[in-house]
């Protein structure tokens, strides 16, 4: 009877310490990436990223069905609205589009 009560707390043991363990992977994962994944609704969608060279990449984003394109690097940042043919085609960028950009771009972590 012993086997068998130590094989039960062997089998409890080790499904209490995998369930720690995926839990501390999944809150280290959730600090690391804090401001990177937004929890709700985000209202800038980014859509493609394209690593130029090693310090400077290019983002497509969208943002109330309107295209942008972010160009950055290490010490500068160009931003350009996209003009496609369709509804929003030679319309202005959204007054509150460059705040919510700018608060994006807070959030992130510095890029190494």
């Amino acid at each position: 009877m012993s086997d068998n009560l130590e094989t039960f707390v062997l089998w409890i043991s080790s499904i209490l310490l995998i369930a720690i363990l995926i839990f501390v992977v999944i809150w280290a994962l959730k600090v690391k990436l804090h401001g990177r994944v937004s929890e709700g609704h985000n209202p800038i969608r980014i859509i493609q990223r394209a690593q130029i060279d090693a310090k400077h990449k290019i983002t497509a984003l969208e943002y109330e069905n309107q295209k942008f394109l972010l160009a950055s690097g290490p010490n500068s940042m160009a931003f350009l609205k996209v003009d496609y043919q369709g509804d929003n085609a030679g319309k202005p960028a959204p007054e509150n589009f460059e705040k919510l950009l700018n608060k994006e771009i807070d959030n992130q972590d510095p890029q190494a």
